[in-house]
């Protein structure tokens, strides 16, 4: 369900007054470093985004550009308060995953007076027509996730199959979005599926306790299925510390760190997705400066992505997550 944020009438006419890729940066009319920030809303810790952050800062240093990372710690109203104090400092662009974008919303329309070019990684705010043609992104479909995990899922489960959907952030956006498309997916063929989404932490090893915690309690739990880039870690953890065997149940998601991927070597995850983050995130670099210094409306991407499995694993994640 989107959520539409009414601009007050001066703040629309505001942004009606500057062309759709117009920036308002003094350090690119003055020719001086262009100053880019990228605000995740996830533990700095995640290896996915440590990793994507990297790729950023090699990119933005390419381009001659400062770059800042900082991390909410899964916290979505920090994330928001983080948006301000970049307000605030002036910085010429902001790279950020949206994935809960009411709570943001206003942050981001603060930014947009303010001239900053604003970047969607993977998941966008939600504000009226004309403030989201000044927004550039990378968007990622969730209900198309969704479906894709639901495709490797349900063969491997009986009717009437019980889900466990661990989450670090369970109230996000994308998780729901996710959720319902396997749901949809599994309606469309004839199947009846009962999804738990489990709350876990942005701790892999607390994230671990819990999942072996439920399964335990829940013996009958027919599959497990997450797109959180530290739930899958830790799902392949629980089940090796729950002396499960591989496939049993089975386990889909993101492969997006070192025991995602020893996972699918080992066999506990026959099929999973590399969101190809990191291309993702180079993109988002060279689009914001390219909004700032050359003037360019802001692109409207889509994320690609590829299935993983045994027999392609080793050259599809990188090797820096293998570890």
């Amino acid at each position: 369900m989107k959520t539409t944020i009414v601009l007050p009438a001066v703040a629309t006419a505001l942004l009606m007054l500057l062309p759709s890729g117009a920036y308002a940066s003094p350090a690119a009319e003055s020719g001086e470093r262009l100053r880019i920030t990228f605000i995740g809303e996830s533990s700095s810790t995640d290896p996915i985004w440590s990793f994507a952050v990297q790729d950023m800062r090699a990119e933005a240093e390419s381009l001659g550009v400062d770059f800042v990372d900082r991390f909410a710690e899964g916290d979505f109203t920090r994330q928001a308060e983080m948006l301000q104090e970049e307000i605030a400092r002036g910085v010429d662009g902001i790279i950020a995953p949206f994935f809960d974008p009411r709570t943001t919303n206003r942050a981001v329309q603060d930014a947009l007076e303010a001239g900053i070019a604003i970047y969607g990684l993977l998941g966008l705010p939600t504000l009226d027509e004309a403030a989201m043609k000044r927004i550039g992104g990378v968007a990622a479909s969730w209900d198309t996730y969704g479906r894709i995990l639901a495709e490797v899922t349900l063969p491997q489960v009986p009717n009437g199959a019980k889900i466990l959907w661990p989450a670090e952030d369970p109230a996000g956006t994308y998780i729901t979005e996710a959720v319902q498309g396997f749901e949809a997916y599994a309606a469309e063929q004839g199947i009846e599926v009962a999804v738990v989404v489990l709350d876990v932490t942005s701790d892999s090893s607390a994230a671990s306790a819990r999942q072996l915690a439920y399964l335990s309690a829940n013996p009958d739990t027919d599959a497990i299925v997450t797109t959180g880039s530290i739930a899958i870690g830790a799902a392949v953890t629980a089940m090796r510390q729950g002396d499960l065997e591989p496939g049993n149940p089975p386990l889909a998601g993101f492969v997006t760190n070192a025991p995602a991927f020893r996972g699918v070597k080992d066999g506990y995850i026959t099929r999973g997705i590399w969101p190809a983050l990191d291309t993702a995130a180079i993109q988002a670099v060279r689009d914001v400066v390219d909004m700032i210094r050359d003037d360019i409306d802001p692109p409207k991407r889509v994320q690609s992505w590829e299935i993983v499995q045994q027999n392609n694993v080793d050259t599809v994640v990188p090797e820096s997550l293998h570890r």
